[in-house]
């Protein structure tokens, strides 16, 4: 049986870095999606 997938935006903010650490107990594949850091007064 395959995992279930899951994908997580703003896995490095608060509840996205808790969804993506209970969807991994869970043997869930994640996917984590995030943004890139910048230095400050950098534009994108």
């Amino acid at each position: 049986m395959k995992k279930p997938k899951v994908a997580i935006t703003g896995a490095r903010g608060y509840l996205g870095s808790i969804l993506a650490r209970e969807f991994q107990i869970a043997g869930w594949e994640t996917t984590l999606l995030v943004r890139e850091v910048r230095e400050k007064g950098e534009v994108a």
